[in-house]
C-alpha cells in the first residue's frame, strides 16, 4: 500500500467525533444548538443551512447519516452511534454474492425501524398515493420538517429533501463532494444563499412508496435501557441473518469477501473501490458500535456492565485491525477507486487483509458469546 502501515491496536485519529463530548449520558442525545429558519421563494420554501452530506465523516451509512441529520433539524438531535446501535446496523456485514456494490443499502436486511422511533420520538412513515405523498412533501417542508428518500437527486442512497420551488424539488445528497464539482449531478439551486443545494431532478427516487420517509408523526420514546435490550438481540440476530435474495450478512458475507481476497491475482482493479466500501461500512458500524456500547455500559450493573464495556473494546478492535491496513482516509470517497490503484492489490497484501477479517470474524463470534452471556442474565445485579 502507499500509506504507511498502522499499528493493529492503534486509535485512528479522529475516532471519536470531536463535536460531542467523550462519555454522553444514558443513550447519548445532543440538546439542539441552532435553529433552520423556512424561507420562501419562486413558488415554494426551503429549509435554511441544512449542512451537507458526506462519507468521510464517520457517519458513512447513509440512511442513519441522514437520519441523524434530520433529527438536528428538527431540533432535537441524536447521535448517529445512537441510531447505528438501536437500528442493528452497528453490528451489520453485507456482501453479495455478484459483489455489487448495493450491499452498503442498510435495506438490503432487517433494519429495527420502531428501535429507531423509539430513540428520536418521531414514527418513520411513507405514503403510497402519489399526489397525497407529494402534498405531504411539500406540508412537510413548509413547515421546517426535511424528507428522506432515495435516489431523487443522484444514485440510490439516501438523501434528504430540503425544499422545493414552482418546477423542482431540492436537497442534500452524500454524492455532495466538494472535490467534484465537475460532475453532471453538481446542480447547485440558483438561491441567493450559500446553501447550493442540489436539484432533486429524480424525484420522488427509488421506489418512492415506501422509501420516501416523513418526520411529522410524534411517538412515545422509548427508556436508554430497553432499547440497549434490543440492540443486543439485534447484535445476535445479524450475525446469522437469513439471505435476501443475493445478499449475504454475518459469518456468510465475511466469508465472501475472504474467499475472494485470496482467489487468485485477477482483475482487482474493478474490485478493489467496492472492497474499499465494503471494509468503510465495516469500521464505520464496529466503531459506532463501540461508542454506542460504551456509553450505555453505565445503564447497566455488575457483571453485565463490564461484559459490555469488554464487547465495546472487541468492536473497537475490529475496525482498529481493519484500518491499520486501509486508513480511513482511503475509504472515502465511496466511489473513487484512484484512492488505491489496482498496482496496490498484490496477492501478499490482498492475503494479509484476508487474514485480518478471519480474525475479525473471530472477534465476531467471541461478541456473540459476550452478548448472549448478557441477555441471559439480564436484569442481574451482581
Amino acid at each position: 500500500m502507499s500509506e504507511p502501515m498502522r499499528r493493529p491496536n492503534q486509535a485512528p485519529e479522529n475516532y471519536t467525533p470531536k463535536d460531542v463530548p467523550e462519555i454522553m449520558r444514558l443513550a447519548g442525545e445532543i440538546k439542539a444548538s441552532k435553529a433552520f429558519a423556512v424561507k420562501t421563494e419562486d413558488g415554494g420554501s426551503y429549509i435554511d443551512g441544512v449542512p451537507a452530506l458526506r462519507w468521510g465523516q464517520w457517519r458513512d451509512s447513509t440512511y442513519c447519516g441522514c437520519i441523524a441529520a434530520a433529527t438536528q433539524v428538527l431540533g432535537a438531535p441524536v447521535r448517529y452511534e445512537t441510531l447505528m446501535g438501536v437500528s442493528g446496523l452497528c453490528y451489520r456485514i453485507c456482501m453479495k454474492t455478484n459483489w455489487c456494490p448495493s450491499a452498503g443499502m442498510a435495506q438490503n436486511g432487517t433494519v429495527w425501524e420502531d428501535q429507531i422511533a423509539g430513540a428520536i420520538g418521531y414514527k418513520l412513515y411513507g405514503l403510497k398515493d402519489a399526489r397525497r405523498r407529494s402534498r405531504r412533501v411539500k406540508a412537510n417542508l413548509d413547515a421546517g420538517r426535511p424528507i428522506l428518500c432515495v435516489g431523487a437527486i443522484e444514485a440510490p442512497e439516501w438523501e434528504i429533501l430540503t425544499g422545493y420551488t414552482k418546477e423542482h424539488y431540492f436537497g442534500r445528497t452524500y454524492f455532495e463532494m466538494d472535490a467534484y464539482p465537475e460532475s453532471p449531478y453538481y446542480q447547485p439551486v440558483a438561491f441567493h444563499t450559500p446553501n447550493r443545494y442540489l436539484r432533486a431532478a429524480g424525484y420522488p427516487g427509488e421506489y418512492p412508496q415506501s422509501l420516501v420517509r416523513f418526520f411529522d408523526k410524534p411517538c412515545k420514546k422509548e427508556e436508554p435501557l430497553r432499547l440497549l435490550q434490543k440492540s443486543l438481540e439485534a447484535c445476535l440476530m445479524y450475525f446469522t441473518h437469513e439471505p435476501r435474495g443475493d445478499a449475504r450478512f454475518g459469518e456468510a458475507a465475511y466469508r465472501i469477501l475472504i474467499d475472494g481476497l485470496e482467489a487468485g491475482d485477477g482483475d482487482w482493479g474493478q474490485y478493489s473501490g467496492n472492497v474499499i466500501s465494503r471494509l468503510r461500512d465495516l469500521a464505520d458500524a464496529r466503531r459506532s458500535a463501540y461508542v454506542y456500547l460504551r456509553d450505555c455500559a453505565p445503564l447497566l450493573r455488575g457483571s453485565n456492565r463490564a461484559k459490555l464495556r469488554g464487547v465495546a473494546e472487541a468492536c473497537r478492535s475490529i475496525a482498529d485491525d481493519v484500518l491499520a491496513l486501509v486508513p480511513y482516509a482511503h475509504m472515502s470517497p465511496a466511489w473513487s477507486s484512484g484512492n488505491d490503484s489496482a498496482k496496490d492489490w498484490d496477492s501478499e497484501f490482498r492475503q494479509t487483509l484476508a487474514d485480518a477479517l478471519g480474525r475479525a470474524l473471530d472477534t465476531e463470534k467471541t461478541v456473540q458469546l459476550a452478548v448472549k452471556g448478557i441477555l441471559a442474565h439480564w436484569g442481574e445485579t451482581k
